[in-house]
């Protein structure tokens, strides 16, 4: 998943991975509004990318900092509503093998032709050798019916 990036905070007690997002131009990430909850010191955050593991990022990985927030003018932290936000790098990143841009489908694709999808991110995993640690995890997903989701049955509507 060279697409997907880690955004990471720095506080009194560390850096934590605070949320993922998709790399959609070489300086520009998306990724959701609620990851930045101090939203005016841009300076605690960075953008790590090209790894797999957020604790061990390797020679191919790229750190960025944040340049300039826009969150969706309607969010509503209480709800999640329009819970989205695009994310200037403070310089573009080289795509490689292990940076790239996220996929995203043709337009004229119809979202109802599609059957199945996969979500993608970091999550504690815990293996026998080590303590827990934040390694990238995919999972096959099946996508609802467009107009259950847009239903007032599903999601909030």
């Amino acid at each position: 998943w060279p697409g997907i990036v880690s955004i990471q905070v720095t506080l009194e007690n560390g850096t934590w991975h605070m949320c993922s997002g998709a790399l959609i131009s070489p300086q520009w990430v998306l990724t959701v509004a609620q990851c930045f909850f101090r939203s005016g010191d841009m300076s605690i955050y960075k953008v790590v990318m090209g790894t797999t593991d957020v604790a061990q990022p390797g020679p191919e990985a790229a750190v960025r900092r944040i340049k300039r927030l826009l969150k969706h003018q309607n969010y509503v932290a209480a709800t999640a509503m329009n819970n989205i936000a695009l994310v200037e790098l403070d310089q573009p990143v080289e795509c490689s093998d292990y940076i790239q841009l996220g996929c995203v489908p043709d337009s004229s694709l119809a979202v109802s032709q599609l059957k199945t999808c996969y979500i993608a991110g970091w999550r504690n995993t815990k293996d026998s050798a080590s303590s827990p640690r934040l390694v990238l995890q995919e999972a096959k997903v099946r996508l609802i019916d467009v107009q259950l989701c847009n239903s007032s049955r599903w999601y909030g509507g």
